[in-house]
């Protein structure tokens, strides 16, 4: 059936092509659409993303009790930070731990620093201005105020590569090392405590996670708590369940170092109280998710209607084959041919002529996608780069509806086929 189809449209192939065509562009409409809005979303998601970082769970020691100390305590490990990069929507994690008693100079003259920094895998969170994150011992990450003072003191254009000294507190002695400047951070346009995410101040500095000495004795072993924990998630849609499942993972399993830290104190009667605060942009998740559901919204609908466009389009086609082929389905009929094989005959028509044209609206909805985004970017004059994004899944999805029009669109041009009566059919010219 499906050979004698083929031969039935290249016989016909003014109006296959027709018919190839009107799938074509319904189809191709859908994923054009798709891509353009698939792309919107992703860059409205980056732009969101690094200002208002609203794919980022920020935690911070807390304590309550009796004997508060003015530090801010240590209770987030690597191995609790390791578990929980594991958990299946989270894309980054980084840790940050304060240097005591940090002291910042530059030949001998100290620079304006709050505070010295001990980080680890930071560079998914902050953005730099200048050069790189430190990888080693002996590097160092200016905020942008320090950075300033060290030029005016130095009378030098650049921080980058200038050799400081920082003194610091480690186990009760004071440590001294020479450090370069390896970066430096860009400005916070606003107060980084309204974007739900502690931010770098223009007088932090930070320095590899190696100056900061493992600081708790947990079953044995020594291991380095620090007091901020950052979080990227992938999709801005799924930061609540992140949040929850983080903070299941490290205060309801005994497993965590943070459990086995809070058990360590009540064994030694210390009244004090740890735990941790979380701090996520909420309302601008909820925004973007509502956002996106917009678009998909909309994205339905005119997929809605080219794709009916060309479903109407596709069964005008076989109706008209079908009056046309009149006197062939006659021949059919007599020569033995059942209702059921003439049914399946235009059946397999309408679906090749559908398939062949999903998959050349795969290509002409890539196509257009780009035409479209450029033209968007010439007129409404914007700077946010709207990516091409791949989309498998909707390719796929356009061979299988190419399937199911093919389908329905035959279906009742090929019944009407099979109802026609062999005799009258022989007689039509």
């Amino acid at each position: 059936m499906v050979q004698l189809g083929w031969s039935n449209i290249r016989a016909h192939k003014l109006r296959s092509s027709l018919a190839v065509l009107m799938i074509a562009v319904g189809i191709g409409t859908v994923i054009a659409i798709v891509t353009v809005a698939e792309g919107q979303k992703q860059a409205l998601l980056n732009a969101l993303a690094e200002f208002y970082r609203a794919d980022v769970i920020y935690m911070k020691g807390a304590q309550s009790g009796e004997r508060l100390t003015l530090q801010v305590p240590r209770v987030f490990s690597e191995r609790d930070a390791q578990r929980i990069a594991q958990l299946k929507d989270v894309k980054a994690v980084g840790l940050a731990g304060q240097l005591e008693g940090a002291v910042l100079a530059y030949q001998g003259t100290p620079l304006p620093v709050g505070r010295v920094m001990a980080s680890f895998n930071l560079s998914s969170f902050f953005g730099l201005e200048q050069g790189r994150f430190p990888q080693a011992k002996g590097e160092i990450v200016l905020g942008h105020f320090v950075a300033e003072e060290l030029q005016t003191i130095s009378h030098i254009d650049s921080a980058l590569g200038q050799i400081l000294t920082l003194k610091y507190l480690e186990n009760g002695q004071i440590l001294e090392d020479r450090l370069q400047v390896v970066g430096v951070f860009k400005r916070v346009p606003v107060n980084p405590d309204q974007l739900g995410l502690s931010g770098v101040q223009g007088t932090d500095a930070y320095v590899s996670m190696e100056y900061l000495a493992p600081n708790q004795t947990i079953e044995g072993q020594k291991i380095r708590f620090v007091e901020e924990l950052f979080i990227q998630v992938k999709t801005v849609q799924n930061l609540k369940a992140v949040r929850e499942q983080a903070q299941k993972l490290l205060m309801n399993n005994p497993t965590s170092d943070f459990m086995k830290l809070i058990e360590k104190l009540i064994q030694g009667k210390r009244s004090i109280g740890l735990g941790f605060g979380v701090r996520v942009q909420e309302d601008v998740a909820k925004g973007i998710s509502e956002a996106i559901f917009r678009v998909a919204g909309f994205v339905s609908a005119i997929g809605s209607f080219a794709l009916l466009v060309g479903l109407l389009g596709i069964t005008a086609v076989m109706i008209i084959s079908v009056t046309e082929r009149t006197r062939e389905i006659g021949i059919l009929r007599a020569i033995g041919a059942s209702r059921s094989a003439v049914m399946r005959l235009f059946l397999a028509e309408a679906v090749i002529l559908c398939v062949v044209g999903a998959g050349l609206a795969i290509g002409f909805g890539m196509a257009a996608s780009s035409v479209v985004k450029g033209l968007m970017t010439l007129f409404l004059e914007t700077d946010l780069e709207i990516p091409f994004v791949f989309l498998p899944g909707w390719y796929a999805i356009a061979l299988f509806t190419g399937v199911f029009m093919g389908l329905l669109g035959g279906l009742y041009p090929s019944w009407r086929a099979a109802r026609v009566d062999p005799i009258e059919a022989l007689r039509y010219e």
